[in-house]
């Protein structure tokens, strides 16, 4: 597996709570493991179930040469072909956490030269992917570090639980390779982590999440400020209070008929995919448009 190497722009609290990007140059991967592993590249799709059984040697092989396919064409700039040959990849060998993270690197370049944040929920799917299936595998870590990082930059209600889940992620990658290509990215993401400023973020959580409390003793039927208290508590990382909220949403629509059908398959959905697996990028990143 090849490892990218993308450099940060460095930038302190003020500036990721100002909600400033943080700038990846996914320009300047350059690989640096062994031909036997793979490399750049990256999809995704929904949220981490099962995982799947080990694949015959037979298929192991044939998803190497078909991921070998798809590292010439990344690397060429054709990253549709690319991800078709990862996601072909992916299917001969669901079991192969390599080509679930060398997916994630093809979404990542194709976030960043379209502007695509679509490919945000897929990418956290690959590298939770890669991480459940080799949980040893350091360079998943700091992808999904760098996910949050960039999170934490651009997204400003993201911001508290974006940290602590990238302060995981950091602090593991340095528990596995404290010398790695990754360590000065996830010294700097903890230094960050751990800034009391943080903790000014807080209130004005608290106080959106009271507001959208005293709307919804006011008018029980407030669709919008379910949906408004559910995506604070994501951002607290409360997962039983989100999905709480989120199913009386559902309820209270229906039985007042004030969701489309268009509304109601989509919250409906979110509401499966919770019960599998919290995601509050899913909350965050996502809307019903209520």
């Amino acid at each position: 597996m090849r490892t990218v190497n993308h450099d940060f722009k460095r930038t302190g609290v003020s500036l990721l709570l100002a909600g400033l990007f943080v700038t990846l140059a996914l320009s300047a991967c350059q690989p640096v493991r062994p031909e036997s592993e793979v490399a750049a590249a990256g999809a995704g799709q929904a949220e981490v179930v099962d995982t799947p059984a080990p694949t015959a040697e037979a298929n192991r092989a044939e998803a190497q040469a078909t991921l070998d396919e798809g590292i010439a064409l990344y690397e060429d700039g054709d990253l549709k072909e690319a991800l078709s040959r990862f996601d072909q990849a992916v299917e001969m060998d669901p079991s192969w956490a390599d080509a679930y993270l060398g997916r994630s690197y093809v979404r990542f370049e194709a976030m960043f030269q379209y502007n695509d944040f679509d490919q945000i929920i897929p990418i956290e799917h690959d590298l939770s992917m890669a991480i459940k299936l080799d949980p040893s595998l350091a360079e998943a870590y700091c992808q999904r570090g760098r996910l949050h990082f960039m999170l934490a930059g651009q997204f400003f209600l993201l911001f508290p639980v974006i940290v602590e889940q990238g302060a995981a992620d950091y602090g593991r990658y340095l528990e596995l390779e404290p010398d790695g290509p990754c360590w000065e990215e996830a010294e700097q993401f903890l230094e960050i982590a751990n800034d009391p400023n943080l903790e000014e973020m807080l209130p004005m959580i608290e106080g959106e999440i009271a507001s959208a409390t005293s709307a919804i003793e006011q008018n029980p039927q407030d669709l919008a400020a379910y949906w408004t208290r559910a995506m604070y508590y994501a951002a607290l990382g409360d997962g039983e209070q989100a999905v709480r909220d989120l199913k009386t949403l559902i309820e209270t629509g229906v039985e007042s008929d004030s969701l489309s059908p268009d509304q109601l398959e989509w919250l409906e959905q979110l509401e499966r995919d919770m019960d599998v697996k919290f995601s509050p990028l899913r909350f965050l990143l996502e809307s019903p448009g209520l």
